[in-house]
């Protein structure tokens, strides 16, 4: 009889143990939901204010220029990356920018973009281009970039 009532209680544990991984898998899910719900929001509307900032009689550049220097950048930055990576070309780019409305008309062409890489289970990382080069750039690269950018009368870093 006790053997009986011990394995009634290692069935109830099992099942309440059952239940709460379940419970908690789906908080996780929803979570993670709600995250890249809100990530859409901010790198759609971040977008869209550069838009806004856009003066058309201070752009230096064409823009099929503006979609070849930003494909430049998501080119570099996506995939494998080391942390001896020098990102080269993302600075070669940076230098073009001479004003507000060049750094703005760039991070419009790059819109907002998903990694062609992720791990299993997992979402691809997507942003604007400022995300981009905060997830990529170590915080030197950064401070140089942000170095580069303050040139043009650009404060994002």
């Amino acid at each position: 009889m006790e053997a009986k009532n011990k394995a009634k209680s290692i069935s109830k544990t099992i099942l309440w143990v059952s239940v709460a991984a379940v419970a908690l898998i789906g908080v996780f899910f929803l979570a993670r939901m709600l995250v890249k719900k809100l990530k859409k929001t901010s790198d759609k509307s971040a977008t869209d204010k550069a838009k806004k900032e856009v003066n058309e009689k201070e752009l230096s550049y064409s823009p099929s220029e503006y979609a070849g220097m930003a494909d430049r950048v998501y080119r570099e930055m996506d995939g494998v990356n080391l942390p001896t990576d020098s990102y080269s070309s993302t600075f070669d780019v940076l230098k073009k920018v001479n004003n507000k409305s060049d750094w703005n008309a760039l991070v419009v062409a790059f819109g907002t973009r998903e990694s062609s890489r992720s791990l299993p289970f997992t979402s691809p990382f997507r942003g604007d281009l400022v995300r981009w080069m905060e997830d990529e750039l170590s915080s030197s690269q950064l401070a140089e970039a942000g170095s580069i950018l303050s040139r043009a009368g650009v404060n994002v870093f």
